[in-house]
């Protein structure tokens, strides 16, 4: 699969000054999971992602994740490359503002670049720092696309985004790295986004998965949040997650659950008021004992009460309900904006009580 123009951008691996090469150690892999991990890159190898690679100066190991469907993702521990690679301080897209821009639209198309970050060339200097080591005689593979888990990958591929899309931004078209969204005011004008959006992506050979594309729809998800005409609405499985949430045992887990009620800052006046009992405990020194006692655990409660509360009033007041109901995807719009045969389908998966 072709990438983007190498002129347009192509992801670049520079080295802090006087930094040591490193060459992880071999791991060992039980032989079902080197199966799977052949497979793997025999499909990355196929679809010219990445190639062999000899006398390398940087090795990294692979990291099989087991998704789900039992199916086997190859991921390589870039750790020790990334520490020795400074930060690309490219501006990122700010997700507030971002949110406020799409809401309040009476139609919208979600978008999904297909292998997204695999879409980028890497540097032809640097493609060698990518090396990889494959258990069971399997060889050592260099990436020739950009995978997932450099440093400044996410950078790279918004900056790819915002030079594709430049003029079409803010207008019709948001971009958060690999999540597009084509918004329009009225449905007339629908069609003739999309149009645009996609005469713009073909001319940049950039591409999109049409299985995890949704197209005409008057609500959908975007950045954790539940987007329609009338507002926003927070997502069901994040507000569960926050309630579901066991007590802290340790600073880590306390700021992973303030992570978490975070995310809802928009609903909330005065969180930082709200959670400022906890203060203490983040300002603990390694030394120190983590200890969470009955009195914290009701502030907790009595916290985590007041922003569902509170979130419920905000929507409410914003009469941000969204009646049930199936959106239909015709043969006819997509035959206009995707180059391929497409049937029709329900898409039941965005709609909402």
């Amino acid at each position: 699969m072709p990438g983007l123009d190498r002129q347009l951008v192509e992801h670049r691996l520079p080295m802090i000054l006087g930094k040591k090469l490193v060459k992880q150690n071999p791991q060992r892999f039980a032989p079902e999971v080197i199966k799977k991990i052949k497979g793997e890159i025999e499909r990355l190898l196929k679809a010219k992602f990445i190639r062999t690679s000899r006398y390398p100066e940087w090795v990294s190991n692979i990291v099989p994740i087991i998704k789900k469907n039992g199916k086997l993702r190859v991921c390589i521990d870039f750790r020790d490359l990334n520490m020795e690679t400074p930060k690309d301080e490219y501006p990122m897209p700010i997700a507030e503002t971002m949110i406020d821009a799409v809401a309040g639209n009476e139609i919208m198309s979600l978008l999904d670049g297909y292998s997204g970050y695999n879409q980028i060339f890497i540097a032809a200097n640097d493609v060698s720092k990518t090396a990889f080591r494959c258990p069971g005689a399997l060889g050592v593979y260099k990436w020739v696309m950009m995978p997932f888990g450099l440093k400044n990958a996410g950078a790279t591929y918004q900056r790819a985004m915002n030079l594709i899309f430049h003029d079409l931004i803010g207008k019709f078209v948001q971009v958060s790295i690999d999540d597009i969204i084509v918004r329009s005011k009225q449905k007339e004008d629908h069609l003739s986004h999309l149009k645009l959006s996609f005469k713009r992506m073909r001319k940049h050979g950039l591409k999109m998965n049409p299985l995890k594309c949704v197209f005409g729809v008057s609500a959908g998800e975007f950045l954790g949040f539940v987007i329609h005409q009338k507002g926003i609405e927070v997502n069901r499985n994040k507000m569960k997650a926050i309630m579901e949430t066991k007590p802290p045992s340790n600073k880590k887990e306390l700021q992973s659950l303030l992570g978490k009620v975070n995310f809802l800052r928009r609903f909330i006046s005065n969180l930082s008021g709200k959670t400022k009992v906890f203060s203490p405990l983040l300002r603990l020194k390694k030394e120190q004992e983590f200890r969470w006692n009955e009195e914290l655990e009701e502030e907790r409660l009595i916290a985590l009460q007041n922003i569902v509360q509170q979130k419920e009033r905000v929507e409410k007041s914003y009469n941000k309900k969204v009646k049930k109901q199936r959106f239909r995807v015709g043969n006819l719009v997509l035959k206009v904006i995707l180059p391929m045969d497409q049937k029709s389908q329900y898409l039941g998966k965005w709609s909402y009580n």
